[in-house]
């Protein structure tokens, strides 16, 4: 991974001036310095769970049909969007709303949603969820194939910087076809020898649910990889 040290981050698309002084406040200079920053956590979204299977504080995917929305007028102002998929019934509660929003979140409406489900006035609800319209009209695209990882970004930047460098530094490395071993101090070296680095980065990257390779980590913080070692 020599070589990759000696290759400045301003190689990477999207990556300026201005960025790369920003990474490099937080040890980020080069592209053997991205591909070894690793993730904070990963979150799960291979899989659309049931609403009604849901428990309080679990992060997950839910697909549901849109039966009402109404904004109330607590003790602050909300869009409450009540959605159900025949197993349950949760409610997705916007405390920043716009009036398009709203009439695009109509009865009837089709949503595919991410989110950490809470309890809430009206039962579980989840706050500000990532969400998408889905044509009923169409089969619904597929989830993601590999757990997402979550990066703590360097302030001043946007929460998903990390995350595309990583992206980026792995694609620039898999291209050279570098083909340095892992070291041999690692645990597990009989099987770690046979990996190369792309590969060995590209699943600490994008891990799959069920990889034996990485710990538990879908829930909290990564400790797979000393990057000391590296």
């Amino acid at each position: 991974m020599s070589e990759l040290s000696k290759v400045p981050v301003t190689v990477l698309k999207g990556v300026g001036e201005a960025m790369a002084e920003k990474l490099a406040k937080v040890g980020l200079e080069n592209l053997q310095d991205v591909l070894f920053h690793l993730p904070l956590r990963y979150q799960d979204r291979t899989r659309v769970v049931p609403i009604g299977q849901l428990r309080p504080g679990q992060d997950a995917v839910i697909e549901g049909v849109v039966s009402g929305a109404d904004v109330t007028m607590g003790k602050r102002r909300s869009l409450v969007v009540r959605l159900g998929d025949g197993s349950g019934v949760l409610s997705l509660r916007f405390y920043h709303f716009s009036n398009a929003q709203k009439e695009g979140l109509k009865r009837g409406t089709h949503l595919r949603c991410y989110g950490e489900a809470r309890p809430g006035a009206s039962g579980l609800e989840i706050y500000h969820p990532e969400y998408r319209a889905l044509n009923g009209d169409e089969p619904p695209p597929p989830v993601e194939q590999t757990l997402t990882p979550i990066y703590r970004p360097p302030k001043a930047l946007p929460s998903n910087a990390c995350a595309c460098c990583a992206s980026r530094a792995w694609a620039c490395s898999a291209r050279a076809a570098c083909r340095t071993g892992c070291p041999t101090n690692w645990p597990g070296t009989t099987s770690w020898r046979r990996w190369t680095m792309p590969s060995a980065t590209c699943t600490t990257r994008r891990p799959t649910p069920t990889s034996t390779s990485l710990p538990k980590a879908s829930t909290g913080p990564s400790t797979a990889w000393p990057s000391k070692n590296c």
